[in-house]
């Protein structure tokens, strides 16, 4: 018995490590393989959505009011905190990880992310001009500029992705 199995994990072993060969030389443009990378990017991006609001009010329910308050977080604007941060994010890792690989990008991205933090430290003084200009236009036309931009950096990223990848030697 003890034998069976070892020959059947080995045999899950090889075709684990089989499959990657085998998927790489299928005829599949690199152009779809960006996409479906942000396809599934942007499907864990909303589970985690739905994670981080069901966890929220979950510990609503449970922790009292006088204690912390979730409720915040159960707001759309509690949505756009995790969102936005995690698209962006993702918009900008995805495209070094098409150009560098994955284990290049994983390195090479927490200094992206530092010098990002650093440039927004400097620009944190202007935050009060963003303020006064939503007081100007409301929340709709606030929300709809928000989504124009966010998807022309969807855009501008998967054009970039394209481009890195398709210029990729294997």
């Amino acid at each position: 018995m003890q034998l069976r199995s070892k020959e059947l994990e080995k045999n899950i072993r090889d075709l684990l490590y089989k499959m990657s060969p085998f998927f790489i030389s299928l005829p599949i443009k690199r152009r779809k393989v960006v996409y479906a990378r942000y396809l599934s990017s942007g499907f864990i991006i909303l589970l985690g959505l739905v994670l981080y609001v069901f966890i929220s009010f979950f510990l609503d329910s449970f922790i009292p009011i006088d204690i912390v308050d979730f409720r915040p977080l159960i707001s759309p604007e509690g949505a756009a905190v995790f969102l936005i941060p995690a698209g962006l994010l993702t918009l900008i890792f995805l495209p070094m990880y098409f150009r560098l690989g994955l284990g290049k990008a994983l390195l090479f991205f927490p200094a992206v992310i530092m010098v990002g933090t650093g440039i927004l430290w400097i620009l944190l003084p202007r935050v009060n001009k963003l303020e006064m200009l939503y007081n100007i236009f409301g929340t709709p036309l606030i929300i709809l500029i928000a989504a124009v931009v966010l998807s022309g950096l969807v855009f501008a990223s998967i054009i970039i992705s394209i481009r890195f990848y398709s210029r990729r030697e294997f």
